[in-house]
């Protein structure tokens, strides 16, 4: 569907976007996580135990050590050298004297210098072998808090990737350790102020890869999102995308709100302000924390622009805070927020509905068509031409509505999700096509 490219976006409220990004919102449900100190100030921080494993194994000149830092930290720095074909510094930690098969992936803090890191796992006291590592970007002078699933964790030999066979399990973990390479020459500095396994506790795990509306009502602390949808009429829109990054406000975060403006917002008269207030709250791309703390900025569904910034050791949306990040799901990421996200002004009004509602769909169906997803695509046409189907006579004329009806009518008998999108594809350029006349 190469020809779908050809198609660009404009701003303005893009209806089928906005309704897809509110429902997904509204089924979400942050998981309340355990953890277990590893090396902790408090709990076997001790540098000496720790070891250096530089490119001089290699016949590299790069050069590093790990020392005591403030408040029990441990400071792992040095110079990396691109001679003789060496450019990695790395540290060790000594055994892991626990047993990680409960948890579910590593938690640093740390304190960093911008430059990208590898964290590394490796199986018993191995000195060689295969390690699994992670990348991580650090702020510099920013503390930050990071998760890394075990999942993310690829077997590597010497930087090269092997194959998922060669994967361990979280039981056999031994050590674990810190790698600045990827021809990354100069000075490096790296506070690691603690090291911690987390765990999504049971409850988390019942609703983990559960239809998402079903998880925010068994939740119960989304009661005023979940009424926003249902006052929205989405709440089928939300089976259909995938690959979104969501900034999620709890019932606590609405709570904020006054009751009189949230009853006001809840109107089904006001339904379009609630949809570009939600629509507000999601990315349309997979962001994981780390990589928001890299960001100043970034685009919601209403193409209106949030402000991203690490203070104090949180992330801030605008000025709401990210009190849970990273939480995978079905249908993309969730980062949970303590205050509801509003957009500056209001929605534009001079594009017109049917363009708006046409350009989003194909904004959105186009990767999801071309990165071999055509069930999505075909289902977000759908929606869209749903979605112009009830608008008003005098925005939509009769042939406009012949097209489409006659187009859903085929799409549901057809079995092949590629015919599906592209029988919706075509009556959705014809609709632009009369449209723009």
């Amino acid at each position: 569907m190469s020809s779908i490219k050809k198609f660009k976006t404009t701003t303005g409220l893009k209806k089928i976007l906005l309704c897809a990004g509110a429902a997904l919102l509204l089924g979400l449900s942050p998981t309340r996580a355990e953890t277990l100190d590893l090396f902790t100030p408090e709990n076997n921080m001790n540098s000496s135990e720790w070891r250096i494993v530089n490119d001089g194994v290699m016949g590299g000149k790069s050069q590093s050590s790990i020392s005591k830092g403030p408040n029990g930290s441990l400071i792992f720095k040095g110079n990396v050298s691109l001679k003789n074909n060496g450019g990695f510094a790395s540290t060790r930690s000594p055994a892991i004297q626990v047993n990680l098969a409960d948890y579910d992936g590593i938690e640093l803090m740390v304190i960093g210098d911008g430059n990208k890191y590898k964290c590394g796992l490796r199986a018993g006291r191995q000195f060689d072998g295969i390690a699994h590592q992670s990348s991580f970007q650090t702020l510099e002078g920013k503390e930050q808090t990071l998760r890394i699933p075990f999942s993310d964790f690829d077997p590597t030999w010497r930087g090269r990737r092997l194959d998922e066979s060669k994967r361990m399990t979280p039981d056999q973990i031994g050590t674990i350790g810190f790698l600045i390479s990827d021809k990354q020459e100069g000075l490096f500095q790296l506070q690691v102020k603690s090291i911690r396994a987390y765990a999504d506790d049971s409850e988390a795990a019942l609703f983990a890869g559960s239809d998402i509306i079903s998880v925010a009502q068994e939740a119960g602390i989304f009661n005023t999102l979940l009424a926003a949808v249902e006052t929205a009429g989405l709440t089928e829109t939300v089976r259909s995308l995938q690959g979104v990054t969501l900034f999620a406000p709890t019932d606590e975060a609405f709570a904020k709100i006054s009751d009189e403006d949230l009853a006001d917002l809840l109107k089904p008269e006001n339904k379009k302000q609630l949809i570009n207030i939600l629509s507000y709250h999601v990315i349309d791309s997979e962001v994981t924390f780390s990589t928001a703390t890299t960001l100043n900025q970034a685009t919601a569904l209403n193409e209106q622009e949030l402000a991203l910034q690490v203070k104090q050791g949180a992330l801030f949306i605008n000025e709401s805070r990210v009190i849970e990040n990273d939480i995978s799901t079905d249908n993309g990421l969730i980062h949970v927020i303590d205050a509801v996200l509003l957009p500056p002004g209001n929605p534009t009004e001079d594009m017109q509905p049917v363009e708006t509602i046409i350009l989003s769909a194909i904004r959105r169906g186009v990767p999801l068509f071309n990165s071999g997803n055509p069930q999505a695509c075909a289902n977000l046409y759908e929606l869209a031409a749903e979605a112009l189907l009830t608008l008003p006579e005098d925005v939509l004329n009769p042939q406009q509505r012949a097209l489409l009806a006659e187009a859903l009518n085929r799409s549901k008998t057809q079995s092949s999700s590629s015919n599906r999108a592209w029988t919706m594809r075509i009556a959705l350029d014809q609709t632009l096509e009369e449209a723009e006349k």
